[in-house]
């Protein structure tokens, strides 16, 4: 029906939708990499959920990414980091002080007010933030401290971290907007089953989670245990051993 009110072919309309797709997501990888400063260049994809693989040449192509990673059990991968996740509390203080008046002690002070209402067990990791934004600003960012900190090193810290991810510094005094713990108990373990074997028809191929030694060229759809894959031209597709598959650009 769309593909007749638009006057085109449904392979034609096909295409425009997946394209329509890929320029989405593409807009939300350079979000979390150009715009942090990152090179999507330099960076290997992970791509995951169902669709994710399918996906996966097109973004890379659009962002100029030379390979991607698409691992085991990719389409219940965030399922999969929940039951892994470590249990975790936050705590803040808000502080609202330039970096130029506030003392060492006040910071240490704020630092340890945020841990204490975390109110978590000693043996858990604590990792701290200090949210600060130039004079004027109304934007923060999450710089990463440790106890015993100066605001004049959490001030040349923010700098390095601004002009990273926004390109630029300013000759002005830095805001201590708040001061974030983060404690974190250990990850933990899940043990994941896997079957052995693969295999494929002409065009489109199943690959049900075993560790082979595989390499496709031509493109084609994979099935996945969870997911679907799909091989682009110039693209080729490597099994790893420990399961999973490496997409990597061959133009």
């Amino acid at each position: 029906a769309i593909a007749v009110r638009l006057g085109r072919s449904a392979e034609e309309t096909a295409r425009a939708i997946v394209a329509t797709a890929d320029a989405t997501m593409a807009r939300a990888l350079r979000r979390v990499s150009v715009e942090r400063g990152v090179d999507p260049r330099q960076c290997t994809l992970v791509a995951f959920g169902g669709g994710g693989p399918l996906h996966a040449c097109g973004l890379a192509d659009i962002v100029g990414a030379a390979q991607v990673l698409v691992p085991p059990h990719a389409g219940v991968l965030s399922a999969l980091g929940l039951a892994m996740t470590a249990e975790r509390r936050d705590g803040m203080v808000s502080v609202m002080r330039r970096a130029g008046e506030l003392s060492a002690g006040a910071l240490e002070r704020a630092m340890r007010d945020a841990e204490a209402r975390c109110d978590a067990p000693g043996a858990w990791s604590r990792t701290w933030f200090l949210r600060a934004r130039f004079v004027g600003q109304g934007h923060e960012l999450d710089v990463p401290a440790v106890p015993g900190d100066t605001p004049q090193a959490a001030r040349a810290r923010f700098s390095a971290l601004h002009k990273q991810r926004v390109g630029y510094d300013l000759p002005v005094d830095a805001e201590i907007v708040s001061v974030r713990c983060v404690v974190s108990d250990a990850p933990r373990s899940v043990r994941l089953e896997r079957r052995g074997g693969v295999g494929w028809s002409a065009e489109a191929r199943t690959d049900d989670g075993g560790a082979c030694e595989a390499e496709l060229t031509e493109p084609c759809s994979v099935v996945l245990p969870d997911a679907t894959m799909f091989v682009a031209e110039g693209w080729r597709a490597r099994a790893l051993p420990i399961g999973g598959w490496m997409l990597e650009r061959m133009r």
